[in-house]
């Protein structure tokens, strides 16, 4: 496979250009099952990246390495830590069923979806899709996350 371009690839070089590479160095292509958080029903905006759906965060966000964070598309390796994240994150963030929806998908990222993020110690990883990606594709949704009593 050659060089691919990147979805977002400008504002990905912006950060590179800061001095931070843009996705990580160690990010890779691999197949993985993975879990994101969506609305029953699936649309574009389900797959868009933090900085797309709300650029106020990017804006506020002086880590470089979470800026490019916010460039990818944040994941779960399983559906266990999924569930947990998104009903941590209710706590915090009340509206986080309209934001994010109330539902969790899963789907096969391929090697030709992008460049995966090393999984941290709550699964989650960022997938930085390459431009002619289909990874909206790969996902259906799979069930509704239970609201914490």
């Amino acid at each position: 496979m050659g060089q691919e371009t990147f979805k977002y690839a400008d504002e990905l070089a912006n950060i590179c250009a800061l001095g931070t590479a843009c996705p990580p160095p160690d990010a890779a292509q691999r197949s993985t099952k993975a879990y994101r958080w969506v609305k029953q029903s699936i649309s574009a905006d389900c797959f868009s990246p933090v900085a797309k759906r709300n650029p106020k965060r990017l804006l506020n966000e002086d880590d470089p390495h979470r800026r490019c964070s916010c460039w990818g598309l944040s994941l779960h390796g399983n559906l266990k830590a999924s569930v947990a994240a998104f009903q941590k994150l209710e706590v915090s963030v009340p509206n986080a069923r309209k934001i994010f929806g109330g539902w969790v998908a899963e789907g096969d990222v391929l090697p030709n979806h992008g460049k995966c993020t090393s999984p941290d110690r709550y699964a989650h990883f960022d997938l930085h899709e390459y431009a002619n990606s289909s990874v909206r594709q790969a996902f259906s949704v799979l069930q509704s996350i239970p609201v914490q009593p």
